[in-house]
């Protein structure tokens, strides 16, 4: 009736689910239940206020060698859910549809995770990490209050024996919708938010869903860090002059020093900075942008007032010129500097930022400093290239 090498917990997932095409169970389940396995997401929607929240399954799925078969659980992932967006269901009175997004973050840190190869079978010519939803009932009345909506994109399909398919004549006990994410999904990584829901009784309060995640995984090499230097001739600062000899404004740019702020003699100066780090292709897993700040005895309090550098993700490629200063940037404002005076290296995590730069093929990560309000009120001064402590990039990665 069924493959040899099923395990005893998938024969008990089995028991439960023998019931219904596109699966929809009619009584509730209690989570934690030995029914539904080592590895079975607890989903509950609030459908009063649409909230969704995830529970891990009961126990670790875990073994020495990793997960059990290619049935994965909370020690190797965890699900990420969105709350529920509200539609009408033509033709349908009685339900209202969630549709709400889906995302698996890999929590191992040196294994990717890849396309199942062993259990549970999947259709023909999959290639990727599945996701499905295994049972859902109401929590509250009426008991059959939910359906996998048509946002899991993948038609039913029989995952767990040898039966035939899922329409026509074939046994249908055991079909699925599911939603497949890129494989590999790399160790410490999360994978594209994807859009899937139910279809659940207006008139329920509260419904749950245990969602299930198949994926084998693959040994990675360790991670490795690397440090780069700023590109001596991309690093200066860049300065608004706003008493310009003909009255108006002027701009200048310069790369033998960085500052950020107002000089207190000439207040009409407002500097901001910038610094360019070429990239190894490489996958990155973190970057942190690192700059080493010092105040001189003779500057006031930069920060006295409440105010902070902020750090915006540009591109101003080849060339260091006052254009940088006014520049629209890629992502504005995508982190803060500590406003403490102690000389030190102010870090700042631009994972996502060097992540845009690589896919964009940009072969560079560029940032320019400023003060969230301008003008600042005094000024704030950073090591630059080529001396003990230059700007910096720190690149966690893996080899491809």
């Amino acid at each position: 009736m069924s493959r040899t090498w099923m395990t005893a917990a998938t024969a008990a997932l089995l028991a439960v689910t023998a019931c219904s095409t596109d699966h929809s169970p009619t009584a509730p389940i209690e989570s934690g239940s030995p029914n539904i396995g080592f590895a079975a997401f607890h989903l509950t929607i609030d459908v009063v206020s649409g909230q969704i929240s995830v529970a891990g399954p009961p126990g670790s799925t875990g073994t020495a060698n990793g997960p059990s078969l290619s049935l994965i659980g909370g020690d190797v992932v965890s699900l990420q859910a969105g709350n529920c967006t509200w539609s009408n269901i033509p033709g349908n009175s009685k339900q209202k549809r969630c549709t709400f997004s889906l995302s698996v973050q890999n929590r191992l840190a040196t294994t990717d995770l890849v396309t199942p190869t062993t259990f549970p079978q999947l259709p023909a010519g999959t290639n990727g990490i599945v996701v499905f939803p295994f049972t859902s009932a109401s929590l509250g009345a009426p008991s059959n209050a939910a359906t996998p909506s048509p946002d899991w994109d993948n038609a039913p399909a029989n995952f767990f024996n040898d039966f035939g398919g899922c329409s026509g004549g074939g046994r249908t006990s055991d079909c699925y919708r599911s939603e497949t994410y890129a494989s590999p999904l790399y160790s410490s990584e999360t994978s594209e938010a994807r859009t899937v829901g139910f279809d659940v009784d207006k008139n329920a309060q509260t419904v749950g869903a245990y969602i299930v995640v198949a994926a084998d995984i693959r040994e990675t090499t360790p991670p490795q860090m690397i440090t780069l230097s700023a590109t001596d001739a991309l690093c200066g600062s860049i300065v608004r002059i706003d008493s310009a000899p003909n009255g108006g404004i002027g701009y200048s740019a310069f790369t033998s020093s960085l500052v950020v702020g107002n000089e207190p003699l000439t207040p009409s100066r407002t500097y901001r900075m910038a610094c360019s780090f070429a990239l190894p292709n490489v996958r990155v897993t973190k970057a942190t942008l690192r700059f080493y700040q010092f105040v001189p005895g003779q500057i006031d309090d930069p920060f006295a007032s409440g105010n902070f550098v902020i750090v915006d993700h540009i591109d101003y490629g080849n060339l260091f010129t006052e254009s940088i200063y006014e520049l629209a940037p890629l992502a504005a404002n995508i982190g803060t500097l500590s406003t403490s005076l102690v000389e030190e290296y102010k870090e700042l995590d631009v994972t996502a930022s060097v992540k845009n730069d690589l896919t964009s093929g940009r072969g560079a990560a560029q940032f320019r400093l400023r003060f969230f309000l301008e003008p600042a009120e005094s000024g704030v001064l950073f090591s630059g290239p080529g001396t003990g402590f230059p700007p910096e990039v720190v690149l966690t990665y893996r080899v491809p």
